[in-house]
Protein backbone atom coordinates (compact mmCIF):
# COMPACT_ATOMS: atom_id res chain seq x y z
CA UNK A 1 0.00 0.00 0.00
CA UNK A 2 1.29 3.28 -1.08
CA UNK A 3 0.64 6.79 1.30
CA UNK A 4 1.02 8.94 -1.81
CA UNK A 5 -1.81 10.78 -3.12
CA UNK A 6 -3.07 10.36 -6.66
CA UNK A 7 -1.68 13.12 -8.59
CA UNK A 8 -4.69 14.48 -9.48
CA UNK A 9 -5.34 15.75 -5.83
CA UNK A 10 -2.62 17.91 -5.58
CA UNK A 11 -1.74 20.48 -5.54
CA UNK A 12 -4.08 21.29 -2.15
CA UNK A 13 -4.28 25.02 -2.17
CA UNK A 14 -5.37 27.45 0.86
CA UNK A 15 -5.94 30.71 0.02
CA UNK A 16 -6.03 33.21 2.45
CA UNK A 17 -8.25 31.13 5.07
CA UNK A 18 -9.92 32.37 8.27
CA UNK A 19 -11.05 30.13 10.58
CA UNK A 20 -13.18 31.96 13.39
CA UNK A 21 -15.34 29.94 16.29
CA UNK A 22 -17.14 31.36 18.84
CA UNK A 23 -15.35 34.80 18.32
CA UNK A 24 -12.19 33.58 18.66
CA UNK A 25 -9.99 33.65 15.22
CA UNK A 26 -8.21 29.73 15.37
CA UNK A 27 -6.66 30.45 11.78
CA UNK A 28 -5.67 33.60 10.12
CA UNK A 29 -5.28 33.68 6.62
CA UNK A 30 -3.75 31.48 6.05
CA UNK A 31 -2.06 30.95 2.45
CA UNK A 32 -0.06 27.43 1.97
CA UNK A 33 0.17 25.31 -1.14
CA UNK A 34 0.67 21.07 -0.35
CA UNK A 35 2.34 19.85 -3.78
CA UNK A 36 4.49 16.45 -4.31
CA UNK A 37 7.50 15.70 -2.45
CA UNK A 38 8.82 14.59 0.31
CA UNK A 39 6.20 14.68 3.00
CA UNK A 40 4.62 17.29 4.54
CA UNK A 41 4.82 17.91 8.32
CA UNK A 42 2.63 19.78 10.90
CA UNK A 43 4.10 20.74 14.36
CA UNK A 44 3.13 23.17 16.74
CA UNK A 45 1.97 23.74 20.71
CA UNK A 46 -1.58 22.35 22.13
CA UNK A 47 -4.03 24.83 20.53
CA UNK A 48 -2.31 26.07 18.04
CA UNK A 49 -4.77 24.69 15.54
CA UNK A 50 -2.92 21.86 13.79
CA UNK A 51 -6.29 19.66 13.71
CA UNK A 52 -8.31 22.58 13.03
CA UNK A 53 -6.30 23.50 9.62
CA UNK A 54 -6.35 19.87 8.87
CA UNK A 55 -10.27 19.36 9.52
CA UNK A 56 -10.33 22.40 7.31
CA UNK A 57 -8.32 21.17 4.25
CA UNK A 58 -10.74 17.66 4.40
CA UNK A 59 -13.43 19.49 3.84
CA UNK A 60 -14.58 19.04 7.64
CA UNK A 61 -15.13 22.31 8.69
CA UNK A 62 -15.77 25.20 5.87
CA UNK A 63 -13.70 28.62 6.14
CA UNK A 64 -15.08 31.64 7.37
CA UNK A 65 -12.88 33.07 4.69
CA UNK A 66 -10.92 32.23 1.08
CA UNK A 67 -11.04 28.62 0.03
CA UNK A 68 -9.10 25.35 0.11
CA UNK A 69 -8.79 23.24 -3.63
CA UNK A 70 -7.99 20.16 -4.33
CA UNK A 71 -6.03 19.15 -7.90
CA UNK A 72 -6.52 21.94 -10.47
CA UNK A 73 -7.99 25.09 -8.92
CA UNK A 74 -12.42 25.33 -9.17
CA UNK A 75 -14.60 27.46 -7.81
CA UNK A 76 -16.85 24.74 -6.64
CA UNK A 77 -17.28 24.36 -2.63
CA UNK A 78 -16.26 21.14 -1.13
CA UNK A 79 -19.48 19.04 -0.36
CA UNK A 80 -21.58 19.66 3.05
CA UNK A 81 -22.40 16.43 5.31
CA UNK A 82 -25.10 14.81 4.80
CA UNK A 83 -28.91 15.96 6.70
CA UNK A 84 -27.40 13.34 9.69
CA UNK A 85 -24.19 15.63 9.93
CA UNK A 86 -21.99 12.73 9.19
CA UNK A 87 -20.06 12.68 5.94
CA UNK A 88 -21.29 9.89 3.34
CA UNK A 89 -19.38 7.02 3.00
CA UNK A 90 -18.11 8.37 -0.44
CA UNK A 91 -17.27 11.38 1.51
CA UNK A 92 -15.85 9.14 3.96
CA UNK A 93 -13.31 7.75 1.18
CA UNK A 94 -12.16 11.11 -0.26
CA UNK A 95 -11.66 12.20 3.43
CA UNK A 96 -9.06 9.43 3.81
CA UNK A 97 -7.62 9.83 0.26
CA UNK A 98 -6.97 13.61 1.52
CA UNK A 99 -5.37 12.90 4.59
CA UNK A 100 -3.33 10.46 2.52
CA UNK A 101 -2.31 13.23 0.46
CA UNK A 102 -1.45 15.30 3.32
CA UNK A 103 0.85 13.15 4.78
CA UNK A 104 2.64 12.41 1.12
CA UNK A 105 2.69 16.13 -0.12
CA UNK A 106 5.22 18.93 0.79
CA UNK A 107 4.08 22.56 1.07
CA UNK A 108 5.38 25.79 -0.35
CA UNK A 109 6.92 28.42 1.75
CA UNK A 110 4.53 30.94 2.95
CA UNK A 111 4.99 34.55 2.49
Amino acid sequence: MTMRAPLTDLPILLDDVSLIAGGVTILDRISLAVTAGSPTVLVGPNGAGKTTLLRLIMGLLPPMHGRVTWGVPSTVPPPTPSATGRPSRSRSARIASRASAVAAASPATTP
